[in-house]
Parts: C-alpha cells; sequence; structure tokens
C-alpha cells in the first residue's frame, strides 16, 4: 500500500476552512499519554480556538492554563492535528480556550472531492434475507462520488446493527417529493465521539440514477473542500489560475461551419486533461433510449445524463467534483435545448471549449 504524505496546512483562511462547529476532537497532554474527547464549539480566526472540555481532566483538575495539547481530529476525509497552549480555562460553562494554531499537519484519507452538507436522513441496516431493519435517525454531513458520512446519536444507532461491512439503506426525504429517495451503501468504518456515532459508507455500485438524483438535489447545498491534497504547495493551496472568457455560441440561424477554436491551451491552464484534437474528435452515438424531440418539449436536466452529456462532447466520460459535472451537464442541456443536438455535435469543438473553464470538470478521452 502506498504511504500517505502528510502536508501542512498554513494561513488563518486554509485552517478555518478545516474547522466546523460541534466536531469531535481528540485531545491529548502528549504523545502516549491518556487520550479523550471534547467537542470544538468555536474559534476566532488568529487568535483563539474553543473547546468544550476534556471535562473530566478539568473536574480532576488535570488541566491548567501554559498546559500544551495535541489535537487531533478527522474532516473531509483527511486526518488533522495541530499543538496549542491553552490560553485559559472557563468551569462554568465548560470553557477551554487554546490560542490559534500556526499551522496543520494533514494526512488526506481519501483521494475524492468530499463537500460539506447538513441533511436529515434515515439509515436502515439490512439483513442476509434482503429485508430492512428498522430506519434510525441520521444526519448527513459530507458526500463525495463514493460515498458519504453519516452521524448520528449513539443511543439511536446501536453499533452491533452498523458494523463494517453491513449494507445498509439510506433514506433522503426530498422537499415536495412524496417518495423518500434511497440509495444502498456498505458501512466502511464507525467511530464513536462521545455521544455521538460517526459512519463511512461507500455507495453501492449499480445504481447510478439514484445517485445522479441525490447529488443533484444536494448540488445547491455543497461546500467544497479543498482536495485533493496534492494541490497544496507549501502548505497553501495554489491561486486559481483566472478563467479565460467564455466564447460565445452561434446562433442556430447562422450559416457557415463551426467556428474552429483551439482549446488545449484552456484544458492546460485549468490543469484537465485536453479534449479530442481538431482534426479528429471522435464520435459517440447517443443511444436511442436516450434520445429527446427537442422541437417538441424542453431538455430537462434528467434528460442530460453524465452518459449522454460525454457522448454529445465526444468523450469518454466525465469526471471530477459533483459541483462541476453538474454545471457541465446543464450546460450541454442548455445548448441542446438552443440548438439542438445535430447542430451542438456540429460545433463541438466550441462547447468544450467551454466545459474546459469550468473548474474542477475532467474530460476523459
Amino acid at each position: 500500500m502506498k504511504e500517505r504524505q502528510s502536508v501542512v496546512v498554513q494561513g488563518p483562511a486554509q485552517i478555518e476552512d478545516t474547522l466546523q462547529v460541534g466536531l469531535q476532537v481528540i485531545v491529548q497532554k502528549e504523545v502516549g499519554q491518556e487520550r479523550t474527547w471534547a467537542k470544538l464549539v468555536g474559534w476566532v480566526p488568529e487568535g483563539v480556538v474553543i473547546l468544550d472540555g476534556p471535562a473530566q481532566w478539568v473536574g480532576m483538575g488535570q488541566l491548567f492554563a501554559q498546559n500544551r495539547l495535541l489535537v487531533r481530529f478527522v474532516s473531509l476525509g483527511s486526518f488533522y492535528g495541530f499543538t496549542a497552549k491553552v490560553l485559559t480555562v472557563i468551569k462554568s460553562p465548560l470553557l477551554v480556550i487554546l490560542e490559534w494554531p500556526k499551522q496543520l499537519d494533514k494526512v488526506p484519507l481519501s483521494s475524492e472531492t468530499r463537500c460539506v452538507v447538513h441533511v436529515p436522513i434515515h439509515v436502515a441496516p439490512l439483513n442476509r434475507d434482503g429485508s430492512q431493519s428498522t430506519a434510525c435517525e441520521a444526519l448527513l454531513t459530507d458526500i463525495s462520488l463514493g460515498g458519504c458520512q453519516a452521524k448520528g446519536k449513539r443511543a439511536g444507532l446501536p453499533l452491533a446493527d452498523f458494523q463494517q461491512g453491513r449494507l445498509v439503506r439510506i433514506s433522503l426525504q426530498v422537499p415536495l417529493f412524496p417518495q423518500a429517495l434511497d440509495v444502498l451503501a456498505q458501512v466502511r468504518n464507525t467511530q464513536i465521539t462521545g455521544s455521538e456515532v460517526v459512519m463511512g459508507l461507500r455507495f453501492e455500485e449499480g445504481q447510478a440514477p439514484a445517485l445522479e438524483r441525490m447529488h443533484l438535489l444536494l448540488a445547491p447545498m455543497l461546500r467544497l473542500c479543498l482536495e485533493p491534497a496534492a494541490g497544496l504547495a507549501g502548505g497553501l493551496p495554489p491561486a486559481p489560475a483566472p478563467a479565460a472568457p467564455a466564447p460565445t455560441p452561434a446562433p442556430a440561424s447562422r450559416p457557415g461551419p463551426a467556428l474552429p477554436l483551439d482549446t488545449a491551451p484552456l484544458a492546460a491552464q485549468a490543469g484537465r486533461d485536453q479534449p479530442p484534437p481538431a482534426d479528429g474528435p471522435r464520435v459517440f452515438e447517443v443511444p436511442e433510449h436516450l434520445r429527446v424531440d427537442t422541437t417538441a418539449t424542453k431538455v430537462t436536466l434528467e434528460d442530460m445524463p453524465a452518459e449522454r452529456a460525454a457522448a454529445i462532447l465526444g468523450v469518454r466520460g466525465l469526471g471530477g467534483s459533483m459541483a462541476a459535472m453538474v454545471k457541465a451537464r446543464e450546460l450541454v442541456r442548455a445548448w441542446v435545448e438552443k440548438h439542438g443536438e445535430p447542430a451542438v455535435r456540429e460545433r463541438r469543438r466550441l462547447l468544450l471549449s467551454e466545459c474546459a473553464a469550468i473548474q474542477g470538470l475532467k474530460l476523459l478521452k
């Protein structure tokens, strides 16, 4: 197994992006000594970090100002750690005030982009015969293309029902839709953090339509984190390259061939795979069951799954973050609705250039 490389996160904004109110953290005085749990309740950038404990250390008189603490936590698919000095201890209400860390050590645990969400769900373990056990209330806290993280009260999530490898059904109740959206996932790990249980879940294969609908519904509330960690250079994320102005598509009534456009500079600038060369784009036929009559009906985003958008663009597939893929599908959908699919295929190089400017999108050749 390839050893995961540790990177350094510096800068107030970058450190603040890793913090979440209510995040459970592991606290130690020194490496090798007793570990205990506390909760992050707030912070002031470049000022202080505020914890609600460890309560037992404060109650037993084992924690004082000037003590140094090692604080570690998992957030959005990465493991973080920092050391900080205790500035003051308040017993009522219980607050432990730490100095602002100069830097965080980060070890990525996942290669997929994680997105912060805050969505109530129900999680139900499945038995070997396919029957469903009692559903438990939980909270979806982050999601990626391949999995998600959910947490719930320890009393409401019996650990015996959520062992590693157990298949579960995740139910998301969508506003204005009478039926819940269900997806299947496998429990990859569970962690007890104080009064809560945190579960890492991996989506099962073969349910692309359901996952696509879930990602589409959650897209407006996603907050992308800085992933993957290889993008950090010297502890600071690279500044985004200025986006090139997107070319304006020619009206459908204008005769003549599509405008020639070399998309390589745009693709290289965004750090993504280059689209097919101009002299020989690969053509993919859209399956008949995916076609819609654009002259009579509007083309909705559901009519434009990622597979169909890739076929129209002449690439093998779309990759990258969920938000970027939704933007690409919406862009292709708008072109098809405005110009019709045959005309879009003729000027796909122009459309490819606009897709290449979408941050976080990968065009797979």
